[in-house]
């Protein structure tokens, strides 16, 4: 049989990323770090090549002893730089399912309420950047618009019992998670999607034996 990179060409190289911690944040504890993409090269089965360059921030913090805090900012720019007779996609043009700008956030607090119940909450922010999908046209790609994902977490302790209210997707966002390939024809105006999970909204209920 054929080996993989007999199929679909060499394994891209893993990305020239280079981190460096930047500063301590005050006596809580806490970093901030810095990482850069350098160019990495990457051969795309049916699209030729591509080159792909970016970077991230990351903040994590504990003011406090019970607050936690993070914060990352992410860019990516790839782009296509070997055009393939397979592929109608042209030199410049972006890499299809590649978001640019992608961000998060989070806040954690814990804390002895009484002497046998402790708080554990959290809630967390993710933005996801526009990207496009060639899934169903190469030609003609679809725009994935950016999304904002928000979700919460609320749980009280004590031992081996946790009661916590969980809410994801707060804000009900609809996110377009990518066009289908589905067997059967769309019907014209109407492109068949993947979409995520809507607001949801419940109650849990958890013991350790």
């Amino acid at each position: 049989g054929l080996t993989v990179e007999e199929m679909f060409g060499p394994r891209a190289p893993a990305p020239q990323i280079d981190a460096q911690p930047l500063s301590p944040l005050g006596d809580g504890g806490g970093r901030v770090t810095l990482a850069s993409i350098g160019d990495t090269f990457v051969a795309l089965p049916l699209s030729g090549a591509a080159v792909s360059k970016g970077g991230e921030l990351e903040v994590h913090a504990r003011p406090t002893e019970p607050l936690e805090l993070s914060l990352g900012l992410g860019y990516q720019d790839a782009k296509i730089t070997e055009a393939s007779a397979s592929s109608p996609q042209q030199v410049g043009s972006p890499v299809y399912q590649v978001p640019d700008w992608t961000g998060n956030g989070s806040v954690a607090y814990t804390t002895q309420i009484t002497t046998d119940w402790k708080l554990v909450s959290g809630a967390d922010y993710s933005y996801i950047g526009r990207s496009f999908s060639g899934n169903n046209d190469p030609a003609d790609p679809r725009l994935r618009p950016s999304y904002r994902l928000i979700n919460a977490r609320f749980a009280f302790v004590n031992g081996p019992l946790e009661i916590s209210l969980v809410g994801k997707n707060l804000a009900n966002e609809v996110a377009n998670l990518g066009d289908s390939r589905s067997i059967a024809a769309e019907t014209p105006g109407r492109p068949r999607l993947f979409v995520n999970q809507p607001r949801t909204i419940g109650l849990d209920f958890k013991e350790s034996f």
